[in-house]
């Protein structure tokens, strides 16, 4: 038997294989596992949320004037409000001029041209224009019609308008004014639709007209209405 020429390598390693050296396994080692952590490192850090820059940052301070001292923003002045269209005119506690008084005897008659002469609630439907006595005086006339057979047509004007007196510290206040009337266009019909004696639309029907008014709210309204010795206008 022929023994081995070859020495034994130290550390009882196989002669048919080779080793690198001890620092060249080492450094193998290190970037081995450099390259698998890098990797893992850099998928952890692209996964953290992002900052919140509102919630990071401070809110800016407020300016500050000339001399150091901080002023607050002046707020916004409201915007003003309109007038909504076709408001019914008024004016303030006590004020009573030509042409209010001149709006307030109209706005009495056309309500009352246009009311029904059947209607049972005069208070009611005239309660924009007129109360107390004047409403009952327009009752019992409605009431003299009806028990006639009579009826009426057409509509009063007026021709101009007075003011004779105010009283502003009444509570409410109270004016009187008179006011010219043209009524040549009122006919009253009696139950066969014949004109009545004396109200024939051709004749002059212009009458003073002596109205009371109370006012309310701003609103000037009709309280009772006489007639002068000499109506003629």
């Amino acid at each position: 038997m022929t023994k081995s020429t070859h020495a034994p390598r130290p550390g009882g390693e196989p002669s048919g294989e080779r080793r690198p050296p001890r620092s060249r396994r080492r450094a193998m080692l290190v970037g081995l596992a450099a390259a698998v952590t890098l990797p893992l490192c850099l998928a952890a850090w692209a996964s953290l949320p992002a900052p919140a820059t509102g919630a990071a940052e401070k809110a800016a301070p407020p300016a500050a004037a000339e001399g150091g001292t901080i002023s607050a923003a002046a707020p916004a002045a409201p915007s003003p409000t309109a007038t909504p269209p076709g408001a019914p005119k008024t004016a303030p506690l006590g004020a009573l001029n030509k042409e209010l008084a001149t709006s307030a005897v109209k706005g009495f008659l056309d309500s009352v041209a246009a009311i029904d002469p059947t209607s049972r609630s005069l208070g009611a439907k005239l309660s924009a224009v007129a109360r107390g006595a004047i409403v009952d005086e327009l009752e019992n006339e409605q009431q003299e019609l009806e028990s006639n057979g009579w009826t009426q047509r057409g509509k009063a004007s007026v021709k101009s308008v007075t003011i004779i007196s105010t009283n502003l510290t009444a509570t409410p206040p109270t004016a009187v004014a008179q006011a010219c009337v043209d009524s040549s266009k009122v006919v009253t019909l009696d139950a066969d639709g014949r004109p009545l004696a004396g109200t024939d639309p051709a004749a002059a029907h212009a009458a003073l007209n002596i109205y009371s008014l109370q006012q309310d709210g701003g609103t000037w309204r009709i309280t009772a209405r006489t007639f002068p010795d000499d109506p003629a206008c």
